[in-house]
C-alpha cells in the first residue's frame, strides 16, 4: 500500500484537496492501476471476519486507507462523509444509492452496481450522501481511501433527519495481522 500512499500525497502535495470530478477522476486512477498489493489485501481478506479495517492513516495529509469487508445482504444507513473519498471494489458486488438532500429530506439521484475493478467516489457538498449495499451471492470487499477522518459525516434517519455519524468500529489490520506491509503510519 505504499506505492499507492505515496501517489496520493503526491497527488496532494501538488493540485490539493480535490474539489472537482476531475480531481476525483485522477484519484480514481492511482486507487484503480498502481497498486499490485490490492491482489494481498484480496487474499488477507478471506482470513479477516466482515468489518472495517484501517489499512493506512497518513498524519500529514490527514487521508486515511480502510479495507471493508462485506457480509452478504449488509448495508449501511443513509450518511455522508464531510470528505472526499474514492472506493474500490476487490471482490463481489456492492449497490451504490446517491441522494440529494431537499430540506430535511432526501431525493435518490442515482443508483449504481459495482463489481470487481469498478470505483465509485464522493465529493461534499453536492455528492457525499449515499447508501452503501451487499448485493452479489459472494461477501463484497471494498477499498476505501478518505481525505481524512470522518468526524463531519451525518446519517439520515427518517424519523429524525440528519444526525451525527457514529464512526462503526474501525480495527487496525496490523492488530490482527503483524505485518508492517499492510499498516503504514506516515509521520512525515
Amino acid at each position: 500500500m505504499e506505492r499507492l500512499s505515496d501517489s496520493i500525497r503526491k497527488f496532494l502535495r501538488t493540485h490539493g484537496s480535490p474539489k472537482t470530478g476531475a480531481d476525483i477522476s485522477r484519484l480514481r486512477t492511482l486507487g484503480l492501476s498502481l497498486e499490485p498489493s490490492l491482489n494481498q489485501l484480496v487474499q488477507l481478506s478471506r482470513k479477516l471476519a466482515p468489518g472495517r479495517y484501517l489499512v493506512s492513516k497518513d498524519h500529514t495529509y490527514g487521508f486515511m486507507i480502510l479495507l471493508m469487508i462485506w457480509d452478504i445482504g449488509v448495508k449501511t444507513p443513509i450518511h455522508s462523509h464531510g470528505t472526499w473519498g474514492i472506493e474500490v471494489i476487490l471482490g463481489g458486488q456492492l449497490r451504490i444509492r446517491n441522494f440529494e438532500r431537499e430540506s430535511n429530506a432526501l431525493r435518490l439521484v442515482s443508483e449504481e452496481k459495482l463489481s470487481v475493478g469498478d470505483a465509485s467516489h464522493v465529493l461534499p457538498p453536492d455528492l457525499d450522501l449515499h447508501e452503501v449495499r451487499q448485493c452479489g451471492t459472494e461477501r463484497a470487499i471494498s477499498v476505501h481511501i478518505y481525505g481524512g477522518g470522518l468526524e463531519g459525516a451525518e446519517t439520515f434517519d427518517l424519523d429524525l433527519g440528519f444526525i451525527p455519524y457514529k464512526v462503526p468500529r474501525t480495527l487496525n489490520l496490523s492488530d490482527i495481522v503483524p505485518l508492517k506491509t499492510h499498516l503504514v503510519e506516515f509521520a512525515h
